[in-house]
Order: structure tokens, then C-alpha cells, then sequence
């Protein structure tokens, strides 16, 4: 399935600290981040020599992409905050664009457009996942 990331997913990737920081600083700024990254995250889909189905709506991306591109986002938006970045967020980052440049090489296969195992049909793609290593507000809380 694939869906439009929200503020939500933006917001759950953050820890606690990070979101009040975010809300003091950020005035709205999350859908222009959001927006970008989704194109990032297309743009990669697209370059993939699998020849991968793309949603017609711009706005959408693979629902197993959306929290790999929610930590790329998030550095985004914490960057414009004054403050170091922690060290497992720079690394979900990374992760995360690791997994979108194996999406572009052809090495991982997110879900195509249309591909809807929900309705008991098959797929044979393997479906991306994010990180082992993905950051979670909980880990980000009793980083130092």
C-alpha cells in the first residue's frame, strides 16, 4: 500500500526533547520536509532498474518506505534547531539512505503501486524495511 507521510509519522520519529524543540522552532515548516523527502524517496524508486510501479499521486510513497524516509526527514528538521544531533539519529539517517540507494541499485524492491496483499493476493516482491538500527523516540530519550 502506498500512503502520503504526515506530520504524525514525522512526529513519531522524534523523541520528546526533540519535540519540543521542533514545535518551538519549526512554525509549519514539517510539510515542505515531508514534501522533498517523498520526492527523494521516489526519485531513488524510480532509478531502480527493477522497474518498480509508481503511485500517479506525487504525494505517496510505499507505506514500508515511510519510516526510513521519516528518519532522513527528521535531520532536516532538527538541523534547523541549535543543538548537536544524536548519534543514533545521524545513523538512522544513514540507514535510512543506504536502503534507498539498494531500493535504486536494484538490490531491495519496495511494494509497486497496486501491489495490495490486503485483498489475499500474492506478491512476489520483497518488501523494504527499515533499519535494524532504526531510531526510536524511546532509544533517543537516554542518549546523552
Amino acid at each position: 500500500m502506498w500512503r502520503e507521510p504526515i506530520k504524525d509519522d514525522l512526529i513519531e520519529s522524534l523523541s520528546q526533547a526533540e519535540i519540543d524543540k521542533y514545535d518551538s522552532a519549526s512554525s509549519g515548516k514539517h510539510a515542505a520536509v515531508i514534501k522533498r523527502t517523498v520526492a527523494l524517496v521516489r526519485g531513488y524508486i524510480r532509478s531502480s532498474p527493477k522497474g518498480i510501479t509508481l503511485s500517479p499521486d506525487t504525494a505517496t510513497i510505499p507505506e514500508s518506505l515511510v519510516a526510513p524516509a521519516m528518519d532522513y526527514a527528521a535531520i532536516s528538521i532538527l538541523k534547523r534547531i541549535t543543538g548537536d544531533i544524536a548519534k543514533p539519529r545521524m545513523d538512522a539517517k544513514n540507514d535510512a539512505l543506504e536502503l534507498f540507494k539498494a531500493i535504486a541499485e536494484g538490490d531491495v524492491t519496495p511494494e509497486p503501486y497496486g501491489a495490495d496483499n490486503a485483498t489475499g493476493g500474492t506478491s512476489s516482491v520483497e518488501l523494504a524495511s527499515s533499519s535494524r538500527r532504526r531510531v526510536t523516540s524511546k532509544r533517543l530519550e537516554v542518549t546523552p
